[in-house]
Formats: structure tokens, sequence, C-alpha cells
């Protein structure tokens, strides 16, 4: 019951920053689905700290929502599914080192998926580039 009111109130979210058709959206408009993602990698880094391995799983978990949520509002940029790709990789071998209750293994793939957020942002905010 839990996960359907999630998803009930993820899908209400949308409804409320949904991009016209045709429109990439604006930062602001993907901002409260970014900002659960940010959420989650830091519980998730509470949970490797603690090796709690029952947050990782929750949390690599809804990381994985969010992310299919944000890829379809910036789904069309090329640079933006690369590292899509790459940030959903990682998020998967999260899950399988959590499921195998591996810690190493689910820090190196967490530091792939903190790679993956910096190479995104530095494409969707150019602002963010490096000088």
């Amino acid at each position: 019951m839990r996960t359907l009111v999630f998803l009930v109130l993820c899908f209400l979210t949308l409804a409320q920053i949904r991009p016209t058709q045709g429109d990439e959206p604006k930062p602001s408009q993907s901002s409260v689905v970014m900002e659960k993602k940010l959420e989650y990698a830091q519980d998730i880094l509470k949970g490797l700290m603690n090796k709690d391995f029952d947050r990782l799983d929750r949390d690599a978990k809804l990381m994985k929502v969010f992310t299919r949520l944000e890829e379809m509002y910036r789904g069309k940029q090329p640079e933006y599914r690369e590292q899509l790709a790459k940030f959903q990789n990682s998020v998967t071998a999260l899950s399988a080192a959590v499921d195998q209750k591996k810690q190493d293994d689910a820090s190196r793939a967490y530091l792939n998926m903190v790679d993956s957020c910096i190479q995104c942002h530095r494409i969707l905010r150019p602002d963010s580039r490096p000088e």
C-alpha cells in the first residue's frame, strides 16, 4: 500500500512539472525530481557508512524510480541519454551489490553513480562546467 501511495504522489508531482509538448524542461521544472535524487544519494551514503543494507535497498529502488521520471523529461538530449545510461548502470550495480551485501562493491557503484551525476550536470548546466 505504501508503494502505491508513493507512486501516486510521484505522478501527481510530475503532473505539476510536466513540460509542454516538444519543450525541454527548464532546471526549475525538474528540481523536485532532482532534489529527491539528491536526497536518496545522501541516504545511500549514510547506508554505506553504517552498513545498513535495508536502507540501501530502499533508497536504490527509489533512485531507480526517480531516474525513470527524470528520463521522461530530459530523454531527448543524446548527451543526457548517454549519461543516464551510465547512471542507471551504476544504480543497477549498486542494487546487485546490496542484494549480495557486498559493501565494497556497493561503494564502488555509488562512486560511479556520483561521477555520472557530476558529468550529467556539466552537460545540462553549462554554468557548472569547469573553466
